[in-house]
């Protein structure tokens, strides 16, 4: 896959409301069918025009802009390369998929770790994403919020389900995306005391922690009577349900 970015520079002024343009463009790519239409595209160039520095980094912005961002250019990238349903996308996809803001390439991978996760390493890489000087690190949100992982969809089968996040609501939506996915996604085998927590607990150890830690993190998104029975079995064991990588189209 050539490197370049999947969208042109902009042929029209910055939107003065880029987290709405970011919502839109995540509607255009997700009604794609078998290529990405005109309007997509001029989403997609119209998106160039953004400058991420000057979304603010407080209150949700910058996160509801990326999060749409992320799961747009996902759903770019699967239609403009063709990849098969129930294959895996190839791990290059997420370096080289990207697009231009404000000038920058920023691809699925700087987005995610540079980006959303305020430069931490990806899952089994040692080194952070971006150099301390690099410019991008500009458009990091405040501060890292970890409900973030519940909201990127990687067009994997086992990804939280795609939908528009807002400035002014993004707290309460990454709740429920939080919640939805935690409760879908966490077994509890109460006969033989064992709690399976979601496979994104484990890729991103980093963030939620070893395996009682992230019980603890994830039994706060439970249903009440899971989350009663989760504090009444402080020796549960442990462990975690697996991941489905195959495409969804």
């Amino acid at each position: 896959m050539n490197p370049a970015a999947l969208n042109d520079p902009p042929d029209a002024a910055p939107p003065d409301d880029a987290v709405a343009l970011s919502a839109s463009l995540l509607a255009a790519m997700r009604a794609l069918d078998v290529t990405v239409t005109p309007e997509a595209a001029a989403l997609a160039r119209a998106l160039g025009g953004v400058r991420p520095g000057a979304i603010p980094p407080e209150g949700g912005a910058r996160v509801a802009f990326w999060v749409n961002v992320y799961n747009a250019l996902m759903r770019h990238a699967v239609v403009a390369l063709d990849l098969p349903a129930g294959s895996r996308v190839p791990l290059g996809v997420f370096s080289r998929a990207s697009y231009l803001l404000g000038g920058q390439r920023f691809s699925l991978n700087t987005i995610e770790h540079g980006v959303l996760r305020r430069n931490r390493p990806a899952p089994f890489a040692l080194r952070r994403p971006l150099r301390d000087d690099d410019p991008r690190l500009g458009a990091m949100p405040a501060t890292f919020d970890p409900r973030v992982h519940f909201a990127l969809n990687c067009a994997a089968a086992s990804c939280p389900p795609i939908r528009a996040y807002s400035a002014d609501g993004v707290d309460r939506e990454l709740d429920l995306a939080t919640r939805g996915y935690v409760e879908q996604e966490t077994t509890l085998d109460r006969p033989r005391e064992r709690v399976r927590l979601p496979a994104l607990c484990w890729l991103y150890s980093r963030d939620f922690g070893a395996r009682r830690e992230a019980l603890r993190w994830v039994s706060a998104y439970l249903p009440d009577d899971d989350r009663r029975w989760v504090e009444a079995h402080p020796k549960a064991r442990v462990s975690f349900n697996g991941y489905r990588w195959g495409v969804v189209r």
